[in-house]
């Protein structure tokens, strides 16, 4: 990838909020033609931080099975 492109693409997808790459393409393309335009748009969205840190999906707990004497019924305070 061309420094000037990278420069470029940074610089506009700063301007329009880190709104994607849709928004990022479409600003780029207003002045400028760049080859390949949405896999560099792209590949800078995914390795910019502050659009990670708001598209980050936290994982779900894996819950281990319960031990059998939690399970079956049982007279309190035994």
């Amino acid at each position: 990838m061309i420094r000037f492109t990278e420069l470029l693409v940074k610089d506009v997808h700063v301007k329009v909020l880190h709104s994607g790459v849709a928004d990022t393409l479409i600003q780029v393309r207003e002045k400028y033609w760049v080859p390949k335009g949405r896999q560099i748009i792209k590949s800078i969205v995914r390795k910019c931080f502050v659009c990670k840190k708001f598209n980050f999906h936290s994982g779900t707990q894996i819950m281990a099975a319960l031990p059998r004497d939690r399970i079956e019924q049982s007279p309190p305070f035994l």
